[in-house]
């Protein structure tokens, strides 16, 4: 088995758990492969328990990332987080998370909240009761590489402040929508009181990696139980042919613009745009 470096964590991402029967209709907000079954989703929380691994938050990463504090060869470790906040990571992904007594980050579109397809405030609450952080996915889901400044700030800053409010929780950490940034973003994070950021950058964490630039591996629904051990196991041969598919896709961005490749994006999986 050949792992990526003597340190690596996971950071996990998935957007939706719902019943088989329904993502057809959820697919309407959402890339179909982002969707996994509860069946399929149940049975990875399964495998983490069953193979000694805990989910840790990112507060925890954090520090370890600082202080150097070194993780025992036994304590296998993950992060687990939600982009989006869509209804099923209430309904049917808190249950399951909650049977294996592990802890997940979500991260919501605050202008989205209380929309069909999307966590209530009181759902979100019910999380964070649960011991589940929520934090800010910006407030419209904008591409911030392309933000103005003062859009830029709006969306960091907004954000934080209304989840704050709502929910009586700290928000520190911000999950970049379609991972879009510009050179203004970690000096904007920063004014803003955040002490990292996800991206959707494939690789693992390291004693290198810069908080506010978190990349993370995400989760298909396409993936078998055998994939998804290779990618929570830091194993090279599985971040390799993901890593080449990110290249292309981000060479296509810059080629196109990062506008057009959304709009084309939205249309070729059939999700509506709000």
């Amino acid at each position: 088995m050949t792992m990526t470096t003597a340190f690596s964590i996971p950071i996990l991402m998935y957007h939706e758990v719902t019943p088989e029967q329904q993502i057809v209709e959820v697919g309407k907000k959402t890339q179909r492969t982002f969707i996994l079954s509860c069946e399929q989703f149940a049975k990875q929380m399964q495998w983490l328990v069953d193979n000694g691994f805990s989910a840790i938050s990112l507060p925890t990463l954090l520090q370890i990332l600082s202080d150097g504090h070194p993780l025992r060869a036994e304590k296998k470790s993950v992060v687990i987080t939600f982009d989006d906040g869509f209804a099923g990571n209430y309904f049917h992904a808190l249950p399951i998370l909650k049977q294996f007594q592990l802890t997940a980050t979500f991260f919501v579109i605050v202008t989205r909240i209380g929309q069909p397809f999307y966590m209530s405030w009181a759902q979100l609450a019910a999380l964070v009761a649960n011991g589940m952080p929520v934090q800010s996915h910006t407030m419209t889901h904008a591409l911030l590489g392309q933000a103005t400044p003062a859009d830029l700030v709006y969306e960091l800053k907004e954000s934080k402040c209304q989840i704050e409010q709502h929910l009586q929780t700290p928000v520190h950490f911000i999950s970049l929508p379609h991972g879009s940034y510009d050179g203004n973003f970690k000096a904007a994070a920063q004014e803003c009181g955040y002490s990292g950021g996800c991206t959707s950058e494939i690789a693992y964490v390291d004693r290198q990696t810069d908080a506010y630039f978190l990349p993370r591996v995400c989760v298909n629904s396409q993936y078998d139980l055998s994939t998804f051990a290779k990618m929570v196991q830091c194993r090279s041969d599985f971040l390799k042919q993901q890593v080449a598919a990110r290249k292309f896709k981000r060479w296509l961005r810059r080629v196109v613009g990062e506008r057009n490749y959304n709009r084309a994006y939205h249309f070729i999986y059939s999700i509506e745009e709000k």
